[in-house]
Formats: structure tokens, sequence, C-alpha cells
């Protein structure tokens, strides 16, 4: 045993100087220039990625280039869906990006052909919307026409991750498909690259500065999703050594666990931080029918749940307060996890709280008239706002000044790593904690008459 530990302290301390070495690498390269972080926050999903993609995407575009189009096809769509017959090759589409689509919304990327249309959601950080997905595929077969058979509807993450059924409505699970930045889009910006230094198959003179700015795309994808090739290469080739890959693969089975402890002892010490202040915070989660409800719930079950692999991510879970009444409905501050921690205002009927065997429920106000405290809500300012979100009074969803993702674990995750340790995992919650209490004195204050 002692010698299975000094061999996994050596491995560690290895496998730390070859990341320190990369990242400084990596560091290098993306401050030496690149336009992507010079002018845009590196995870803004519509302004900076929906735009490039779009970009590249446009056969028509300033590139003039059709064959990273049917790059994208061949590369990400075919085979997004499982069972799906993969789109003939030498069609073309046309594409933009914010596609209005009337009342079913706007679509961030979408390909439109005569017979095919390709639908892409792109989320980052913003939260699901209401039967997104749904409402994108009637708008492509009832608006467009489109053979359903033909229309592809593919949700793009990071790390692949599925849309909530909140967002998917009733679109059955055949019917779209899941990508991410880290495998398919990597994939096709290297195919990209591969093609601009390959004269023979461009159509015309390629611009000097094309192929330096997909690369630079594509190594700020790589950073966002923590693949640093190199790093990959020089781990792979380490851990073929004899022993190597044992040690690790037998120290790796205790990584969920640290992230269930983290993520547990992180609920516990708010919910205690918040009675120090005398708010008394529940643990409750989202009801079957999602966000219709609130039920109390126990921590062990949700957050074991919140770490195992599935088609269906859980239903979002977290701490809730009443801070209120305001015309018949009761006013609750609840705080929230998806991939981060959020934080908002929502409401419950009074005369619909009741006891069972689950706790009390508090179903939604959506039946209310709460216009006026929306309105009110909606000036409320806190500095770190996150994207609108239509189920909170306000439509407004708030965010911790240190943000700490809990599901997608990679290098540039500092603050997770931080959290596991008590000292700075204290520290980050008396932060957060207080942020909160003083957004809580300012929500009391519309509550008046």
């Amino acid at each position: 045993m002692k010698q299975d530990f000094e061999r996994l302290e050596e491995i560690v301390k290895k496998v730390s100087e070859l990341s320190e070495k990369h990242a400084g690498n990596e560091a290098s390269e993306l401050k030496a220039f690149n336009l992507f972080t010079i002018l845009r926050d590196s995870r803004e999903e519509v302004a900076l990625h929906s735009r490039f993609i779009s970009e590249l995407l446009n056969a028509n575009g300033s590139h003039k280039q059709p064959i990273f189009q049917k790059l994208f096809i061949e590369h990400v769509v075919n085979g997004a869906i499982e069972g799906r017959e993969p789109i003939p090759e030498n069609l073309s589409f046309d594409c933009k990006y914010e596609h209005g689509v009337g009342d079913d919304g706007r679509i961030d990327i979408s390909l439109k052909g005569s017979d095919y249309a390709v639908v892409i959601e792109n989320k980052i950080d913003a939260a699901d919307q209401k039967r997104q997905l749904e409402r994108y595929y009637k708008a492509c077969t009832k608006t467009w026409g489109i053979n359903p058979d033909n229309v592809h509807v593919l949700y793009l993450t990071l790390d692949g991750d599925d849309v909530s059924d909140y967002g998917l409505g009733d679109l059955s699970s055949d019917n779209y498909g899941t990508i991410s930045y880290k495998e398919d889009i990597l994939k096709w910006l290297g195919a990209c690259i591969e093609h601009c230094t390959e004269d023979e198959h461009c159509t015309e003179k390629l611009p000097s500065h094309l192929r330096e700015n997909i690369i630079q795309y594509k190594n700020l994808v790589g950073k966002l999703t923590g693949v640093s090739e190199g790093l990959m290469k020089d781990l792979s080739g380490f851990l073929k050594e004899a022993g190597n890959f044992k040690a690790v693969y037998d120290a790796s089975k205790a990584l969920n666990k640290v992230q269930i402890d983290t993520q547990l002892s992180m609920w516990k010490e708010m919910q205690a931080s918040f009675l120090r202040e005398n708010y008394n915070f529940s643990f409750v989660r989202r009801g079957p029918k999602f966000f219709e409800t609130l039920e109390f719930a126990s921590f062990e079950e949700e957050v074991k749940k919140y770490y195992k692999k599935r088609k269906k991510p859980g239903v979002t879970y977290g701490l809730e307060c009443e801070i209120g009444q305001y015309s018949g409905c009761q006013i609750h501050l609840y705080v929230e996890i998806y991939h981060q921690v959020y934080f908002g205002l929502c409401a419950s009927l009074l005369d619909d709280e009741k006891d069972d065997e689950k706790g009390r429920l508090f179903k939604s106000a959506e039946s209310v008239d709460l216009k006026e405290l929306s309105e009110r809500a909606s000036k409320l300012v806190y500095p770190f706002d996150s994207s609108p979100v239509k189920r909170f009074i306000g439509g407004k969803l708030f965010r911790p000044k240190e943000q700490v993702n809990f599901k997608e674990i990679k290098a540039d995750n500092t603050h997770f790593f931080k959290l596991i340790e008590e000292k700075s995992r204290k520290e980050w919650i008396e932060e957060t904690c207080e942020g909160i209490i003083e957004f809580i004195v300012e929500a009391k204050k519309i509550l008046q008459p």
C-alpha cells in the first residue's frame, strides 16, 4: 500500500509538471495575439461562437468556401442523431445565425435547404428555454415545410451534455442529437484547417489570414474545453510506461466521490451560513413537471444523481427561503444549480401549500398576475446577472461573483479545485452568501405596497 501511494505521488508530480508546461505554452499562444479573446468574452455563445461558426458555415460568406459547410455536414451533422439517414453529399444550405422563426423564437444557427434543415441550439452558460427544441423542430416542419425525417436538431454544448426536459419539450429522443465543442467542433475545425492548407480543395485563393483565424478560434475552443493536443500526447506517452496507467486508473475511482462530497459540503455550509443570519433555507428540487413545483428533497440523493451519467440530466435543485408575500403569493429566493450556481425570485400560491410524504409542495404562481411585481423585479440590480430566464420573477437569474462549474472538471476550472479545500470553500461560501443576502434585502423592498 505504501509503495502504491509513493508511486502515485510521483505520477501526480509528473502530471503537474506536464500540465504547467503546456499551460504556459497555451497562455503564450493566446496572449501573443488572439483576435477572439481581445474582442469578446471567450464564453459568449451568440456574439462570438454562433457568429463565427455560422460565418464559416455560410458558403457565400466572406471566405467564399463552400467546403467548410460540407465538412460540417460530414463530420458533425451526419451521425449526430442515432438512426437518422445522413444528408446526401453535394447539397447546399443557406446559413443564418439568430434566425427568427416567429412565435417559435430565434434559432442560434440554422442551415436551410430545399429538402433538409439543420438547427443548432448553442449552449455554453445560458439556461434552457421552455420547449426550445420542440419549437424549432415544429418551425422547420410546419413553417418551412421540411419533411420531419429530414430535420436535424442539434444541441451543442462544451462537453456534449443533453438538453433538460424543460428545453426539450415533447420532442422525441430520435428527433434530435447532442454535439460538443470538445469533440465535434474541434474535429471540424481541424478538418477546415487541413483543407485550408491543401489548395486543391479550395474554390479560389484563400486570404492569408483565414487559416490563422481558424487556428486561433480552435485554440480558444481547446482552452474552453480543457483540450490540449500537446498535453494529451505527452500524457498518453507517460501513461503507457509500466505501471502508470493502473495507478492513475485506481486513483480515478475516487474522483466522483470527491465531487459529491465537495458539493454536499457546499450546500450544507451555505445553509448554515444563511441560518446564522436568520434566513431559514430549505433544500428543494424541481418537481416531476420540472419548473412547475418545488418540493423538499434530500441533499445526498440529489447530489449523487447529479453526477450520474445518463441521457437526461436531472431536474435542478438547491436552497429556498420565503422572503415575503405579494398578492396572495409567497415570494421565495431560490438558489439552484445547473452547471453553476444561480439564484433568483420565484412565487408560489398560498392556497396550494400542502403536506404529503414528500414534504411541502410549492406550486407555481403562473396563474396569478404578477406583472407589476415582475416589472419591479426586472429593475433589481446585481453585479453578476445571467441570461434572461422567464420562469423567475422579473425574468432575471443572477450568479455569484466567483463562478464555479460543478459539472465540467477541466484544468482551467480552478474555482472548483479551490472548493475542495475547506478554507477556500468557506471563503467562497461567505462571499456568495453575503451577496445573496444583500440581494434579498433589496428584493424585500419591492414587495412593499
